[in-house]
């Protein structure tokens, strides 16, 4: 098992490029055999 963590460093301006990102990490992972476990966002 293989756990990646990554740390995002989200500009307001740009959130709907992060959106769009975040949609297709998911699909990626899954595709080539990965797990996502979801996204943990600050309070």
């Amino acid at each position: 098992m293989i756990t990646c963590s990554l740390r995002y460093v989200i500009d307001p301006y740009r959130l709907a490029e992060f959106e769009a990102y975040a949609k297709m990490w998911i699909p990626l992972v899954e595709k080539f055999g990965g797990q996502h476990h979801g996204y943990f966002l600050p309070s």
